[in-house]
C-alpha cells in the first residue's frame, strides 16, 4: 500500500488566492508558447469572480487541489461539457493543470489524473480530454504517457494582419 504524503481533495472558496497564484503561473508559462496567451492586466479579478462560480458549481466543474502541510501545491480543473452531436453525451475536458515546479516528477500529477478519473467514473462520465498549448511538449508526453491520444486539432489565424 503506498501513503501519499498529498492531501488530494475538491477546492474550496478559501483556496481561491492560492489558486489564482498557480493559474497566474500557468499562463504566464503559456504565454511562452504563443503570443495569443498574452495574460490580462485584470487577471486576478477576473478569475477570482469565475472560480467563485467553478467551485459552487460541481455539477460543471471539477476542481481538485493537493495540499502537503496545508500548503497548495497543485490544482486539477475539469469541466463538464454537453456534447450535443456525440455519444457519449458528457465529456470532462482537462481546462487547467499545474504543479509547483518543486513538487514535479514526485507522481502527484499522476495522482490527480487518477482521482479525477475516480470521480468522473462515479458520475457516469466515460470521457476525459485535455487542452493545452500544442508547444507545450512535456504536456503532451505527459498526457500520451497516462494513454491519452490526439483527437482534435484547433488553429489559429491572425485578423489583423
Amino acid at each position: 500500500m503506498i501513503v501519499s504524503e498529498y492531501d488530494i481533495r475538491w477546492a474550496e472558496e478559501r483556496d481561491i488566492d492560492s489558486i489564482i497564484d498557480m493559474l497566474h503561473r500557468l499562463k504566464v508559462l503559456n504565454s511562452e508558447f504563443d503570443r495569443h496567451f498574452s495574460v490580462r492586466d485584470d487577471f486576478s479579478s477576473e478569475v477570482k469572480k469565475y472560480l467563485k462560480e467553478c467551485i459552487n458549481n460541481r455539477e460543471d466543474f471539477l476542481i481538485l487541489i493537493a495540499e502537503i502541510e496545508d500548503k497548495i501545491v497543485s490544482l486539477l480543473k475539469i469541466d463538464i461539457r454537453h456534447r450535443i452531436y456525440y455519444e457519449p453525451k458528457l465529456e470532462a475536458r482537462i481546462t487547467e493543470f499545474y504543479i509547483m515546479p518543486e513538487y514535479r516528477r514526485r507522481s502527484l500529477g499522476t495522482m490527480l489524473i487518477n482521482e479525477a478519473i475516480r470521480s468522473l467514473k462515479q458520475r457516469g462520465i466515460k470521457i476525459l480530454t485535455t487542452e493545452f498549448p500544442t508547444l507545450n511538449l512535456i504536456a503532451s508526453s505527459f498526457f500520451k504517457d497516462k494513454g491519452f491520444r490526439d483527437m482534435i486539432s484547433i488553429l489559429v489565424k491572425d485578423l489583423e494582419e
